[in-house]
């Protein structure tokens, strides 16, 4: 199931270096990828405006690869809005190719110079199924990567491929500086498309940091959203299509709290967009007032080792 876009060499050029001995900054750019999980997305969208804390949000990019679903209207309205940056695909790219798509559209506002309030050092890779769900989860992780020099941190789970473990995809905090570079290897289209890119990272004595995303319920991840709206596509060119329909679930990564927390979350959703629509979303990210959500003690269950991941 692996498709390859890049050649040997990674063709790319490196992250910006910064041109000053100004502090780095402690904010990030986050990048996601759309493939008809309009519903899920929006969730995700309000989540970040109306949980994150803000003073270290400095850019969100959307990669839409195609979708027939309603996401492209409501994007529409955010992007006008101006709180997200589209990037529309006339194809579907898979998840892998779209997440070189958003770094490298991050690295060329950087080399086009920004001003310090829209400056970032970091950039939060998250899947369109997840949900943010507390303030402080980019503090922790930037601090995190700080401290432990890493280029990328992410909750780790077993892989026969990395037995250090692999940072799940589904949230993952980079240093771009370390980890978008010639000699790292880009995502990859496959089940695990930030496989390559760790075991490039590991090999050059990068540090990949294990940083506990969903164990400490900083995000809740649901799982399997793309694999649902490809098996409800019905469309057997998908490279997925085999895949979503035997896999389509939800498993909220082995967080036995995972359907509570959801449908707790979901409650505030719809009390502050009651009718769904492009501009009731955009007029409720755009509200100020944040949200706090009553989480419960983490709990993972045992052992548990979710499926991988499929864009």
């Amino acid at each position: 199931m692996k498709l390859k876009t890049w050649g040997r060499q990674w063709l790319r050029r490196n992250w910006p270096s910064r041109s000053d001995q100004t502090p780095r900054s402690n904010r990030a750019a986050i990048a996601i990828v759309n493939f008809n999980t309009g519903d899920l997305l929006s969730h995700l969208l309000f989540s970040i405006f109306r949980v994150l804390d803000r003073q270290q949000l400095a850019r969100v990019v959307v990669v839409d690869n195609a979708s027939t679903d309603f996401s492209k209207t409501f994007l529409d309205h955010l992007r006008k809005a101006g709180l997200i940056d589209v990037l529309f695909n006339d194809t579907q790219r898979y998840h892998g190719p779209a997440l070189n798509q958003a770094m490298t559209y991050l690295a060329g506002l950087r080399r086009q110079g920004l001003t310090p309030s829209q400056i970032f050092d970091y950039v939060w890779i998250l899947d369109s199924d997840t949900v943010v769900l507390r303030p402080d989860v980019l503090k922790d992780a930037v601090a995190c990567t700080e401290q432990h020099r890493a280029g990328l941190i992410g909750e780790h789970q077993p892989h026969k491929a990395l037995p250090e473990g692999y940072a799940h995809v589904s949230s993952i905090l980079v240093d771009p500086e370390k980890v978008w570079r010639r000699s790292i290897a880009p995502f990859e289209e496959s089940g695990a498309p930030a496989k390559e890119l760790q075991i490039s990272l590991r090999k050059q004595g990068i540090v990949v940091h294990d940083f506990p995303f969903r164990r400490h319920n900083y995000i809740l991840h649901l799982g399997r959203g793309t694999l649902a709206r490809i098996k409800e596509s019905r469309n057997e060119k998908n490279r997925y299509h085999q895949w979503a329909s035997e896999h389509f679930h939800p498993h909220f990564h082995g967080n036995h709290d995972g359907a509570q927390i959801h449908r707790q979350f979901l409650e505030v959703f719809y009390t502050e967009v009651p009718t769904f629509s492009g501009e009731a979303l955009t007029a409720a990210c755009q509200r100020t007032k944040p949200l706090r959500l009553t989480l419960p003690a983490p709990a993972i269950a045992p052992g548990a080792r979710p499926d991988q991941h499929a864009g």
